[in-house]
Protein backbone atom coordinates (compact mmCIF):
# COMPACT_ATOMS: atom_id res chain seq x y z
CA UNK A 1 0.00 0.00 0.00
CA UNK A 2 1.55 3.27 -0.52
CA UNK A 3 -0.08 7.33 -0.17
CA UNK A 4 1.17 10.62 -1.19
CA UNK A 5 3.35 12.75 1.41
CA UNK A 6 2.61 17.02 1.38
CA UNK A 7 5.47 18.25 -1.07
CA UNK A 8 9.19 18.37 0.76
CA UNK A 9 10.99 21.53 1.86
CA UNK A 10 14.55 21.46 2.49
CA UNK A 11 17.10 24.68 3.63
CA UNK A 12 20.72 24.61 2.39
CA UNK A 13 23.23 26.42 4.80
CA UNK A 14 26.11 27.56 3.25
CA UNK A 15 29.54 27.68 5.02
CA UNK A 16 29.74 31.57 4.30
CA UNK A 17 26.53 32.14 6.21
CA UNK A 18 23.54 32.22 3.39
CA UNK A 19 20.96 29.87 3.47
CA UNK A 20 17.60 29.35 1.45
CA UNK A 21 14.27 27.06 1.44
CA UNK A 22 13.69 24.93 -1.28
CA UNK A 23 10.25 22.81 -2.30
CA UNK A 24 8.97 21.13 -4.72
CA UNK A 25 5.51 20.97 -6.43
CA UNK A 26 5.81 16.79 -6.82
CA UNK A 27 4.25 15.01 -4.22
CA UNK A 28 6.10 11.96 -2.93
CA UNK A 29 5.14 8.83 -2.54
CA UNK A 30 5.93 6.51 0.35
CA UNK A 31 5.65 2.79 -0.12
CA UNK A 32 5.84 0.16 2.65
CA UNK A 33 9.29 -0.48 3.57
CA UNK A 34 10.37 1.72 1.31
CA UNK A 35 12.75 4.90 1.88
CA UNK A 36 11.47 8.17 1.29
CA UNK A 37 13.52 10.11 -1.27
CA UNK A 38 13.27 13.62 -1.88
CA UNK A 39 11.91 14.36 -6.12
CA UNK A 40 14.79 16.41 -7.89
CA UNK A 41 15.19 19.92 -7.28
CA UNK A 42 17.87 22.15 -8.76
CA UNK A 43 20.67 23.91 -6.30
CA UNK A 44 22.25 26.98 -6.67
CA UNK A 45 24.59 27.97 -4.29
CA UNK A 46 25.99 30.81 -2.91
CA UNK A 47 29.02 32.15 -3.18
CA UNK A 48 31.53 34.57 -1.24
CA UNK A 49 31.58 38.18 -2.06
CA UNK A 50 35.05 38.61 -4.39
CA UNK A 51 36.85 41.71 -5.35
CA UNK A 52 34.45 43.58 -7.67
CA UNK A 53 31.44 42.99 -6.29
CA UNK A 54 29.64 46.46 -5.96
CA UNK A 55 28.03 45.97 -1.95
CA UNK A 56 25.91 48.80 -1.69
CA UNK A 57 25.17 51.17 1.59
CA UNK A 58 22.82 48.34 3.60
CA UNK A 59 25.40 45.67 2.79
CA UNK A 60 23.18 43.93 -0.16
CA UNK A 61 25.99 42.44 -2.62
CA UNK A 62 25.03 43.04 -6.52
CA UNK A 63 27.38 40.73 -8.13
CA UNK A 64 29.92 42.00 -10.09
CA UNK A 65 29.81 45.18 -12.55
CA UNK A 66 29.48 45.39 -16.16
CA UNK A 67 32.38 46.33 -18.33
CA UNK A 68 32.38 48.22 -21.10
CA UNK A 69 35.29 49.63 -23.05
CA UNK A 70 37.50 48.89 -20.08
CA UNK A 71 35.34 50.86 -17.61
CA UNK A 72 33.04 48.65 -15.02
CA UNK A 73 29.67 50.09 -14.46
CA UNK A 74 28.06 49.18 -10.99
CA UNK A 75 24.64 47.17 -11.79
CA UNK A 76 22.34 49.53 -9.70
CA UNK A 77 21.91 52.90 -9.52
CA UNK A 78 23.56 54.56 -6.19
CA UNK A 79 21.45 54.28 -3.74
CA UNK A 80 19.08 51.42 -4.64
CA UNK A 81 16.83 49.75 -2.35
CA UNK A 82 14.89 47.00 -4.13
CA UNK A 83 11.47 48.21 -1.89
CA UNK A 84 12.08 51.89 -1.21
CA UNK A 85 14.49 53.48 -4.16
CA UNK A 86 14.11 51.30 -6.63
CA UNK A 87 15.71 53.68 -9.11
CA UNK A 88 18.33 54.79 -6.49
CA UNK A 89 18.59 58.22 -4.75
CA UNK A 90 18.58 61.57 -5.92
CA UNK A 91 21.93 63.60 -4.97
CA UNK A 92 22.49 66.89 -5.33
CA UNK A 93 25.47 67.50 -6.95
CA UNK A 94 28.53 67.26 -4.64
CA UNK A 95 26.79 65.99 -1.88
CA UNK A 96 27.08 62.75 0.03
CA UNK A 97 23.41 62.42 0.94
CA UNK A 98 20.95 61.35 -1.30
CA UNK A 99 16.88 61.92 -1.60
CA UNK A 100 13.67 60.42 -2.32
CA UNK A 101 11.26 61.20 -5.00
CA UNK A 102 7.98 62.59 -4.86
CA UNK A 103 5.32 64.16 -6.63
CA UNK A 104 4.11 66.35 -3.55
CA UNK A 105 4.86 67.67 -0.23
CA UNK A 106 3.87 65.60 2.17
CA UNK A 107 5.60 64.00 5.16
CA UNK A 108 7.80 61.63 3.29
CA UNK A 109 9.71 64.67 1.05
CA UNK A 110 13.53 65.65 2.79
CA UNK A 111 12.85 68.83 4.94
CA UNK A 112 13.50 71.42 2.46
CA UNK A 113 16.00 74.36 3.45
CA UNK A 114 16.62 77.93 1.66
CA UNK A 115 20.50 78.02 0.19
CA UNK A 116 23.44 78.40 -0.27
CA UNK A 117 25.12 76.93 2.57
CA UNK A 118 28.64 76.09 2.83
CA UNK A 119 29.85 72.69 1.40
CA UNK A 120 31.03 71.81 4.20
CA UNK A 121 27.65 72.49 6.19
CA UNK A 122 25.64 70.62 3.67
CA UNK A 123 27.80 67.36 4.17
CA UNK A 124 26.88 67.16 7.93
CA UNK A 125 25.01 63.99 8.12
CA UNK A 126 22.29 65.93 10.65
CA UNK A 127 21.53 67.14 7.61
CA UNK A 128 21.19 64.33 5.57
CA UNK A 129 17.30 64.57 4.68
CA UNK A 130 17.47 68.55 4.27
CA UNK A 131 17.43 69.55 0.50
CA UNK A 132 18.78 72.78 -0.01
CA UNK A 133 16.55 75.10 -2.41
CA UNK A 134 18.32 77.42 -4.66
CA UNK A 135 15.75 79.77 -6.43
CA UNK A 136 18.45 82.80 -7.20
CA UNK A 137 20.06 83.12 -10.23
CA UNK A 138 23.31 84.93 -8.29
CA UNK A 139 23.99 81.76 -6.67
CA UNK A 140 24.00 79.74 -10.50
CA UNK A 141 21.34 77.47 -8.85
CA UNK A 142 23.73 75.57 -6.81
CA UNK A 143 23.07 74.43 -3.31
CA UNK A 144 26.52 75.61 -2.04
CA UNK A 145 28.72 79.06 -1.91
CA UNK A 146 30.56 79.47 -3.22
CA UNK A 147 30.77 77.41 -5.77
CA UNK A 148 33.61 74.07 -5.41
CA UNK A 149 34.30 72.30 -8.15
CA UNK A 150 36.25 69.64 -6.51
CA UNK A 151 33.77 68.16 -4.10
CA UNK A 152 33.20 64.69 -6.28
CA UNK A 153 36.79 64.91 -7.58
CA UNK A 154 39.91 65.91 -6.31
CA UNK A 155 41.96 64.93 -9.17
CA UNK A 156 41.13 65.43 -13.10
CA UNK A 157 38.56 63.82 -15.65
CA UNK A 158 41.68 61.44 -16.58
CA UNK A 159 42.91 60.76 -13.34
CA UNK A 160 39.95 61.04 -10.75
CA UNK A 161 40.44 61.10 -7.23
CA UNK A 162 37.37 59.78 -5.01
CA UNK A 163 36.62 62.57 -2.38
CA UNK A 164 35.36 62.11 1.08
CA UNK A 165 31.89 63.54 -0.28
CA UNK A 166 31.73 61.29 -2.85
CA UNK A 167 28.07 58.83 -2.62
CA UNK A 168 28.95 55.63 -3.88
CA UNK A 169 30.26 52.76 -1.82
CA UNK A 170 33.75 51.74 -0.69
CA UNK A 171 36.28 50.91 -4.36
CA UNK A 172 33.30 52.60 -6.69
CA UNK A 173 33.08 56.62 -7.47
CA UNK A 174 31.03 58.96 -9.18
CA UNK A 175 31.66 58.86 -13.11
CA UNK A 176 33.86 61.83 -15.16
CA UNK A 177 32.30 63.14 -17.67
CA UNK A 178 33.89 61.89 -20.29
CA UNK A 179 33.30 58.19 -18.91
CA UNK A 180 29.32 59.14 -19.33
CA UNK A 181 30.10 60.64 -22.48
CA UNK A 182 32.07 57.84 -23.89
CA UNK A 183 29.02 55.27 -22.62
CA UNK A 184 26.23 57.02 -24.46
CA UNK A 185 27.95 56.60 -28.05
CA UNK A 186 25.18 53.76 -28.52
CA UNK A 187 22.35 52.53 -26.91
CA UNK A 188 19.19 50.56 -27.36
CA UNK A 189 15.76 52.35 -28.63
CA UNK A 190 13.88 53.95 -25.75
CA UNK A 191 12.42 50.08 -24.22
CA UNK A 192 11.62 49.06 -20.64
CA UNK A 193 13.77 46.57 -18.52
CA UNK A 194 12.26 43.51 -17.05
CA UNK A 195 11.32 45.82 -13.89
CA UNK A 196 9.22 48.04 -15.87
CA UNK A 197 11.22 50.95 -15.77
CA UNK A 198 11.84 52.92 -19.12
CA UNK A 199 14.73 54.38 -20.44
CA UNK A 200 17.92 52.88 -22.50
CA UNK A 201 20.45 50.32 -22.48
CA UNK A 202 24.24 51.75 -23.10
CA UNK A 203 26.72 49.79 -25.02
CA UNK A 204 29.52 52.96 -25.20
CA UNK A 205 31.85 52.28 -28.44
CA UNK A 206 30.00 48.88 -29.22
CA UNK A 207 27.55 48.89 -31.70
CA UNK A 208 24.38 48.28 -29.64
CA UNK A 209 22.92 45.05 -29.69
CA UNK A 210 21.08 42.37 -27.17
CA UNK A 211 24.61 39.97 -27.43
CA UNK A 212 26.74 42.77 -26.20
CA UNK A 213 28.39 44.19 -22.40
CA UNK A 214 25.51 46.87 -21.99
CA UNK A 215 23.70 48.67 -19.28
CA UNK A 216 20.44 50.08 -18.33
CA UNK A 217 19.85 53.27 -16.96
CA UNK A 218 16.36 54.12 -16.13
CA UNK A 219 14.22 57.13 -16.75
CA UNK A 220 13.93 58.28 -12.64
CA UNK A 221 13.57 61.84 -13.56
CA UNK A 222 14.91 64.57 -11.28
CA UNK A 223 14.20 66.76 -8.01
CA UNK A 224 13.89 70.13 -8.89
CA UNK A 225 16.79 72.99 -7.41
CA UNK A 226 13.93 75.35 -6.57
CA UNK A 227 11.25 72.98 -4.89
CA UNK A 228 12.85 69.71 -4.33
CA UNK A 229 10.26 67.96 -5.60
CA UNK A 230 10.10 64.95 -8.43
CA UNK A 231 9.51 65.68 -12.12
CA UNK A 232 9.47 63.57 -15.29
CA UNK A 233 9.94 60.24 -14.12
CA UNK A 234 9.55 57.21 -16.79
CA UNK A 235 9.74 60.29 -19.67
CA UNK A 236 13.35 61.95 -18.43
CA UNK A 237 16.81 60.50 -17.14
CA UNK A 238 19.54 62.93 -15.58
CA UNK A 239 22.74 61.06 -14.08
CA UNK A 240 25.65 63.41 -12.88
CA UNK A 241 29.42 63.11 -13.97
CA UNK A 242 31.94 64.33 -11.23
CA UNK A 243 33.03 67.50 -13.35
CA UNK A 244 31.54 70.85 -13.40
CA UNK A 245 30.15 72.25 -16.52
CA UNK A 246 30.78 76.19 -16.06
CA UNK A 247 28.70 77.41 -13.22
CA UNK A 248 26.29 73.77 -13.41
CA UNK A 249 27.76 70.63 -13.44
CA UNK A 250 28.11 67.23 -16.46
CA UNK A 251 25.08 65.68 -16.70
CA UNK A 252 24.34 62.91 -19.26
CA UNK A 253 20.32 63.39 -20.49
CA UNK A 254 18.61 61.06 -22.37
CA UNK A 255 14.42 61.03 -22.84
CA UNK A 256 12.33 59.55 -25.92
CA UNK A 257 13.93 61.12 -28.88
CA UNK A 258 17.85 60.55 -27.89
CA UNK A 259 20.64 61.14 -25.44
CA UNK A 260 23.32 63.95 -24.93
CA UNK A 261 25.86 65.54 -22.32
CA UNK A 262 25.15 68.70 -21.01
CA UNK A 263 24.93 71.29 -17.52
CA UNK A 264 21.81 70.89 -15.33
CA UNK A 265 22.22 73.15 -12.03
CA UNK A 266 23.99 71.90 -8.77
CA UNK A 267 21.29 72.00 -6.80
CA UNK A 268 18.56 69.79 -9.05
CA UNK A 269 18.81 66.18 -7.48
CA UNK A 270 19.94 63.78 -10.00
CA UNK A 271 20.72 59.95 -9.71
CA UNK A 272 24.63 58.63 -9.66
CA UNK A 273 25.72 54.98 -11.71
CA UNK A 274 29.12 54.78 -9.94
CA UNK A 275 31.87 53.08 -11.53
CA UNK A 276 34.70 50.90 -10.02
CA UNK A 277 37.32 53.26 -8.97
Amino acid sequence: RSFLAPSPVIRWTTIWGGSKEYSTTKKNPIIRSKGLRMPAKEYIGFRPPQEGDYIDEYGVNHGQGIEIDGVVWAPVNCGYHATDYKYGKLYQWGRKYGHRYTTSYDESVPEIVEGPVSAADGQKEEYSNTFFISILEEYNYDWCSPQDDKLWNSGTDSEPVKTEYDPCPEGWRVPTYSELWALRKNHSSWTINPEGQKGYWFSGSVTYSSSVPQIFFPAGGFLGCGDGVGHYRNSDGYYWSSAPYGTNAGTLYFFTDGVDMYGHGRANGQYVRCVQA
